[in-house]
């Protein structure tokens, strides 16, 4: 067995604005490469500094055994970006100032802009909010899009401004080609997504010199590669630290075994975007990562902070097997918090994703680009767990598993969801999410034991639990889910779920959804408690198939009629099912806070259902600072 070495590198603190060491210092990326043999643990500690890469840091099997950690008590941030100098006033009355994007950046044109590493607003109008229009948005390519009179100029196709679309559970980002300024409409390259068309269709301008009109607003100019500004009040860009991302990727660990990462801050990185911008899809897929595991075997990713970057936090990539994702911060997020696995099915097992996990990892304020993206998601990948987590503040779904459509088979399964705080989702943006979100059969997975709450949807569909098209298989036990918007469990449709001992308290439009009717079997209802502040406890479409029902609490607090799929209480139970349920006020011990249990006398426990008290939900450790 290999003794662990541990080799302090002795590196000069970086210069204010650079990876560069003084006099004829290696670089960080040298000074890794010269650190050991292959194979060989070791040990690379790196004093405090501010160390700006202008390559991404490249580990590849040679790096196998290394764990680059930070110097005890030391801050060790690594970015991808460089700060903007030769600032010049342009603007007086307005305080504009103005810089040349130099030698060394990106072609093209940035997508974010920090101050002291906090994002700054790309000029838009509506300076909050959106315009709408209730015309339907074309599908085939190219789409033109009315905009409100004497708004749009000539000069932004030039300009690369763009409009910023929003389309049910995602958006788009689409830069204006064409100006009919008679017509006031532009052109779009792309186009809607037909069965994401809403009713009335949601959009604000960006990046246009016009929109630049509030402090901390920022816009560019592609042609002339400039940046324009103006400061937050009280500062000065010649002395502010305001940077621009040069690098998509931070760190790339391909091909390597048991690499760590420890203790280490990561920020500011951009994502590759086509000069015509894109539609999301859905869930942000095609957005990779700025710390990006590839073909990595036992990769630990520990007490590290990633912040400010475009894209997902880590990226757990293809051909990775058992990695570790633990005790991280993942906050401020263009994209979602952790990326698992791939879209495409691979068939050759050295290709295949399986056995990650997340853990005791805060992830929040994810989604500030692409809105759609998730805390943490797992796409064609097996026996990954996410638990301990809290993840919360974002417009869309928390955690998502799956990524196949329909009842068509897929290596996505045994996955667990486990013992996570998933809160304040949502906040009015997107429609169509969820806390955890599940999609295709999944055999094995299981979501249990979640703290779920305050889902807020645009339109439709902020739901705790949703198991979407062709959800099978799967158990979803000992969950606790209050002040959703909809619904707190939604089946679209899928067959042979178990929804059994949870507990869905004031969930708008009632306790449990089936939208879609289907012959087979749907899911197992049992041991649940339901209290719905709305008359209808069970909603949806419920005429076809089975779906076992029993031994469920019902609770309802003002007065009136109930229903269940329409039916009163006689006449569900006259219809076979909850034969063994019964109606009744739980007894909450706290009814804020139902996740804390019920008192010893509740009707639940006469009815056998072990109610969840979750008091241990969330990260078990301190994330770092």
């Amino acid at each position: 067995m290999t003794t662990l070495t541990h080799i302090a590198l002795l590196l000069s603190i970086a210069a204010p604005w650079g990876l560069s060491v003084h006099g004829a210092e290696p670089s960080l990326q040298e000074r890794i490469n010269h650190s050991g043999k292959k194979g060989e643990a070791r040990t690379v500690l790196i004093p405090a500094g501010r160390y700006e890469l202008t390559e991404p840091l490249h580990l590849g099997p040679e790096a196998s055994g290394l764990t680059l950690a930070a110097e005890p008590g030391a801050q060790v941030e690594i970015v991808g970006s460089s700060r903007l100098t030769g600032w010049k006033r342009i603007d007086e009355v307005r305080n504009v100032w103005e810089c040349r994007l130099r030698d060394g950046f990106p072609t093209a044109p940035p997508r974010q802009l920090f101050l002291a590493g906090s994002r700054l607003v790309r000029a838009r109008t509506p300076n909050t909010g959106w315009l709408e229009t209730k015309e339907t948005l074309a599908t085939k390519p190219p789409l033109t899009l009315g905009i409100p009179d004497g708004m749009a100029h000539a000069e932004w196709g030039r300009q690369r401004v763009v409009i910023r679309g929003l389309q049910k559970w995602a958006g788009f980002q689409l830069a204006v080609t064409e100006v009919d300024l008679a017509a006031q409409r532009v052109t779009l390259p792309g186009a809607a997504i037909a069965h994401r068309q809403e009713k009335t269709n949601r959009f604000w301008i960006e990046n246009a010199p016009e929109a630049l009109d509030q402090p901390g607003e920022w816009c560019c100019d592609p042609s002339a590669r400039t940046i324009r500004l103006i400061p937050p009040a009280g500062i000065d860009p010649l002395a502010a630290n305001i940077t621009v991302p040069r690098l998509r990727t931070l760190v790339l660990i391909d091909g390597a075994a048991d690499v760590r990462l420890q203790g280490l801050h990561f920020s500011e990185c951009d994502v590759e975007t086509p000069p015509q911008g894109d539609i999301d899809m859905q869930a942000a897929a095609p957005r990779r990562g700025a710390i990006v595991l590839r073909s990595v075997r036992n990769g630990l990713v520990e007490q590290c902070t990633v912040r400010s970057v475009a894209g997902y936090a880590v990226d757990i990539a293809r051909g990775s097997r058992d990695c570790v994702v633990r005790r991280c911060e993942l906050s401020q997020l263009g994209a979602g918090g952790v990326r698992i696995g791939e879209t495409k099915i691979e068939e050759a097992p050295e290709a295949q994703v399986s056995g990650h996990l997340v853990e005791d990892c805060r992830i929040h304020d994810y989604g500030q680009i692409d809105f759609g993206a998730c805390g943490a998601i797992v796409f064609q990948a097996a026996r990954n767990t996410i638990r301990h987590n809290e993840i919360h503040h974002a417009p869309y779904t928390g955690v998502s598993v799956g990524w196949t459509w329909g009842y068509r088979d897929s290596p996505c399964r045994e996955n667990l969801v486990e013992k996570n705080h998933i809160h304040d989702l949502g906040g009015k943006l997107l429609s169509d999410l969820g806390a955890v979100y599940l999609l295709g059969p999944q055999p094995g997975t299981v979501v249990r034991g979640n703290l779920i709450h305050d889902l807020a949807c645009f339109d439709y569909g902020g739901w705790g639990l949703y198991t979407d098209e062709g959800s099978s298989g799967m158990l979803l036990e000992g969950n606790v889910v209050y002040r959703c918007q909809t619904a707190g469990f939604h089946q679209h449709y899928g067959k042979e779920n178990t929804i059994r001992g949870n507990v869905f308290v004031n969930c708008g439009e009632g306790g449990i959804r089936r939208s879609r009717d289907e012959d087979h079997q749907s899911f197992t209802l049992e041991k649940n408690i339901v209290v719905s502040p709305s008359p209808a406890f069970l909603t949806g479409n419920w005429k076809k198939g089975t779906y076992p029902c029993d031994h469920n609490l019902y609770f309802m607090p003002a007065e009136g009629p109930r229903t269940w799929t329409g039916k009163s209480w006689e006449e569900w139970l006259a219809s076979g099912h909850d034969q063994h349920s019964a109606i009744g006020d739980p007894r909450w011990l706290d009814p804020d806070h139902p996740e804390r249990g019920v008192h010893a006398d509740s009707p639940a426990r006469m009815l056998g259902i072990d109610v969840p008290v979750l008091e241990d939900t969330g990260p078990r450790v301190a994330a770092p600072k």
